[in-house]
């Protein structure tokens, strides 16, 4: 609440300052003012050197104050005044006009020295800046500036219906003491506002841009259109002759710019004060198109009217919304609240002031005569403060929201980081999990694999030892059986899953000295890609019984002399061939045909085929194995 507070005392304390710039201005000794000032309403080139008719006034002379006005007749103001005789040692001349909104011509003694562009047929001149006009002097220079009394004769067109003459008080001086005030005065009326202008636009574009990538922030649309219709509303002070067919238009947009902008602050104030009336929206924006329909149906004859009763009724809405904004000021207490309160309140008063000005109020000039001479409209300044404090709320409003959005990412990181350490727990539990269950796995196939080979096996054998029905050769050959089955479980399973080219080392080594003995030469030949997928042990098991049962057909059945062996492993698809020169299995005994049936059975486990070819001296047994669909 303090940064906010200390946010409007500074945009207020800009605001004082620029307009005491104009008001403090210090009166330069080396000036003059006119002495003797008359007026003649006349039609006529160049007024009469002595005329009855001319009547005194005194300057600054508004017509807005006077019983009559001239029928499009032009108005000429005499000026007449003393030049001190060393005014030649000062330099050169000038005169200082601080407003001369519809132009006009300056004689000096008789001879025109300056011209200030009036309101034709073909351009509609409205100046709102002021004017320094060099005066020359001497006997070079005809009829210039002498010392001693001079005359200084002011010819002016009688303005358009609605508009009244004003004349502000007119000094004269050394051109260089002028230029100081002229200057000060040009950047306050026209430079400030031409960077207000840009400045407006500007923004208004930016806040408007993110208004429409996000449409629910409406408080950030409300401060685009407000920034842009002042915007366009202080252009007043920079656009100062158009056409005359465009000057029309360009006053209606004036006039919509102004009641837009009034209505568009309100509703701003209202919402950021938590005040949302649907009803009192409506009505508000309604008003705001009286003003600009009735111009344009009226034409300019309308306009004082406009500028009088319609831009008058938004001092009530202005009272209406300070009451409600300071009731909810009172009821929130909040740094925002409070800094709408004192905006709002500046705003008014500032309107109110310009209101009162541009309408020439009698009890106005009364009070604050030298204040409403200088016509400073201070609106301009109050507007740029109250937008600067409008930004402030939307800029902190959204400072804000980042340190909430901030904290919630914090927040949301510390969450996060601890879900991480609960969900890798929770996965390291599972791994363990899946471990446990594949080893029991392993177990149960290691225990299934025990009970129909090497179990089988013996549990067959001890039952034809019980009822003597073994030889001692056929005990031998059992016990041989047994003792190979389990090495080759013992070195399947003893083996990690990517050491399957050992594993079938070992299963060569075994074998290569049973073939022999039995007169049985073997050749072996191995090709095992260095990217082949690993091969669990219980896999790796059912691969070398199918081989197992292959050789030990060669070996009971066969009578071959030569046998091959040829494992092929490439990329997902391993083969084994085992291939003799024996007899084939036309005349071999069921058992060899049973088998076969046990080598496809363990392939089918696998997802992979065995196939048998066989004739008189070739028998090959091949063994397919894509190793994606294995188990």
């Amino acid at each position: 609440m303090r940064h906010q507070l200390a946010r409007l005392c500074l945009c207020v304390w800009l605001l004082l300052c620029s307009v005491e710039a104009v008001y403090a201005q210090p009166v330069l000794a080396a000036t003059i003012v006119p002495g003797r000032v008359s007026l003649l309403v006349i039609d006529r080139a160049f007024p009469p050197a002595d005329s009855s008719e001319w009547m005194p006034v005194s300057l600054p002379d508004n017509w807005a104050h006077r019983d009559f006005r001239p029928e499009r007749l032009p108005v000429w103001y005499r000026l007449e005044f003393d030049v001190p005789v060393e005014f030649e040692r000062q330099g050169a001349w000038a005169v200082y006009l601080p407003y001369l909104y519809d132009g006009g011509q300056f004689f000096l003694n008789g001879k025109l020295v300056g011209k200030i562009d009036e309101t034709d047929e073909q351009v509609h001149s409205k100046w709102e800046r002021p004017h320094l006009l060099a005066l020359p002097y001497g006997a070079a220079y005809g009829n210039g500036l002498n010392a001693g009394p001079n005359v200084l004769h002011l010819r002016l067109n009688a303005p358009a219906a609605g508009v009244m003459l004003k004349i502000p008080e007119i000094r004269l001086g050394p051109a260089q003491a002028l230029q100081a005030v002229y200057e000060r005065r040009l950047f306050l009326i026209r430079t400030i506002a031409q960077f207000t202008s840009a400045a407006c636009f500007a923004t208004a574009a930016v806040v408007l841009f993110i208004w429409w990538r996000r449409r629910a922030e409406v408080l950030y649309g409300i401060f685009g259109l407000t920034t842009l219709l002042w915007g366009v509303r202080t252009l007043t002070f920079v656009i100062e002759q158009l056409p005359t067919a465009q000057w029309q238009v360009w006053r209606l947009c004036y006039q919509s710019a102004t009641g837009g902008f009034v209505v568009a602050m309100a509703l701003f104030m209202l919402r950021t004060a938590g005040i949302v009336r649907p009803k009192l929206e409506f009505a508000l924006i309604g008003y705001a198109l009286v003003g600009p329909l009735v111009l344009l149906l009226g034409g300019s004859g309308i306009e004082r009217w406009v500028s009088s009763v319609w831009t008058g009724g938004f001092l009530l809405v202005a009272m209406l919304i300070i009451v409600m904004v300071f009731v909810a000021a009172w009821r929130q207490r909040t740094g925002t609240a409070i800094a709408l309160m004192f905006t709002v309140l500046v705003a008014v008063l500032a309107a109110g002031h310009d209101y009162f000005l541009l309408v020439s109020a009698s009890w106005f000039a009364a009070l604050a005569p030298q204040w409403a001479a200088e016509r400073i409209f201070v609106l301009a300044y109050a507007a740029n403060a109250v937008l600067l404090v409008m930004g402030s709320i939307l800029a902190s409003r959204f400072i804000n929201t980042l340190h909430e959005l901030e904290g919630l990412n914090q927040t949301l990181d510390r969450r996060v980081a601890e879900r991480e350490v609960v969900i890798e727990q929770n996965y390291q539990r599972l791994v363990d999990l899946e471990g446990q269950r594949q080893g029991a796995e392993e177990r149960q196939r290691i225990m299934q694999d025990m009970h129909d080979g090497l179990g089988a096996q013996l549990f067959s054998s001890l039952s034809r030892s019980e009822r003597a029905d073994m030889s001692q050769q056929e005990m031998s050959d059992a016990l041989r059986a047994c003792i190979s089955e389990m090495r080759l479980a013992i070195d399947s399973l003893s083996t990690s899953d990517d050491d399957f080219a050992a594993t079938f080392s070992d299963f060569r080594f075994r074998w290569e000295p049973q073939l022999k003995a039995l007169g049985i030469e073997s050749r072996w030949q191995v090709s095992i890609a260095p990217d082949v997928p690993p091969l669990a042990p219980h896999n790796t098991l059912q691969v070398l019984r199918i081989l197992q049962e292959a050789l030990t057909n060669v070996l009971k059945h066969s009578r071959a002399t030569h046998v091959e062996v040829r494992l092929r492993w490439v990329g997902a698809l391993m083969t084994a061939e085992v291939e003799d020169d024996g007899v084939g299995v036309q005349d071999t005994p069921r058992t060899q045909s049973r088998g076969l049936n046990n080598m496809r059975l363990r392939a089918g486990r696998l997802g992979g085929t065995v196939m048998l070819e066989s004739r008189p001296g070739q028998t090959v047994v091949s063994l397919k194995v894509p190793t994606t669909a294995l188990p």
